[in-house]
């Protein structure tokens, strides 16, 4: 892993390989500057006296931790083709944990003492969840910290390093519209979503699929169901019993047509 570099006045410079960091200060042109992550300061050179390479540091969020990269990026031109190749250096690999869970516990706890003691008519504060009120752009605190934590390294590895990029991942995933009961169209097709919710089918129409889509719970003993349910989950059906909201009401027609009791 890379050694970071800082001149004489503090300002970052181009990291270097540990052998390089320890012949520096065994000839007493470096001074240690910091421990963790291990970083160096020269005495004797001032950043416009060097050359800076481009340097990007790229960030992985994630819930639980935090992926931090610092590659040193460089392109090269083929003289046969033309064609402009880049590639990067890993420089720095680091992953920041994240206390968000501890946070939220923590915030419970104190919330179950407060409440305790109101509870049993103990010395207490009055309760303020009614007139309280956040700002734009609130966070929870278990969010808030994650936020914190991830500009706070940003600000420090700028310190330290000559950062000209930084690059995130995107990852957006939308929870909420998979959970909406609409979403199961592209599941399952939706005259059998319509038969499986208990609408009336003529019975003409009743195939043998809808009965072997019947809503029933299979006994611990009824081998004749298991089977059927192997047969469908190798066709690529769905089970009702694991579609939400598929139950009909009491009086409406089950599957198939059948009135209910």
């Amino acid at each position: 892993m890379a050694v970071f570099v800082l001149d004489k006045r503090k300002r970052p410079l181009m990291p270097c390989s540990e052998k390089r960091a320890r012949l520096l200060l065994e000839r007493g042109r470096a001074r240690v500057h910091r421990l963790v992550p291990f970083t160096i300061r020269l005495i004797d050179r001032e950043q416009e006296d060097c050359a800076l390479q481009p340097v990007r540091l790229k960030l992985d969020p994630g819930s639980k931790t935090t992926g931090v990269a610092l590659v040193r990026e460089s392109q090269e031109v083929d003289a046969n083709t033309g064609e402009v190749q880049r590639s990067a250096h890993v420089l720095f690999l680091a992953e920041l944990v994240h206390r968000g869970h501890a946070i939220r516990d923590a915030l419970r706890q104190r919330a179950a003492f407060r409440r305790r003691r109101r509870s049993t008519n103990l010395r207490h504060r009055q309760p303020r969840f009614d007139n309280r009120t956040r700002r734009n752009g609130w966070l929870p605190p278990s969010l808030q910290h994650r936020v914190d934590t991830i500009m706070s390294w940003v600000r420090r590895l700028c310190r330290w390093v000559p950062v000209s990029a930084l690059s995130k991942e995107l990852v957006r995933f939308d929870t909420p519209g998979a959970a909406k009961p609409g979403n199961l169209r592209h599941r399952v097709p939706a005259r059998r979503a319509a038969r499986l919710r208990g609408a009336r089918v003529p019975a003409g129409k009743v195939g043998p699929q809808v009965r072997l889509l019947r809503c029933r719970k299979r006994a611990a003993g009824d081998r004749s169901h298991s089977s059927a349910l192997k047969r469908r989950q190798s066709s690529g059906e769905q089970s009702c019993d694991r579609l939400p909201n598929l139950q009909p009401e009491e009086g409406q027609p089950r599957c198939g047509g059948v009135p209910g009791p």
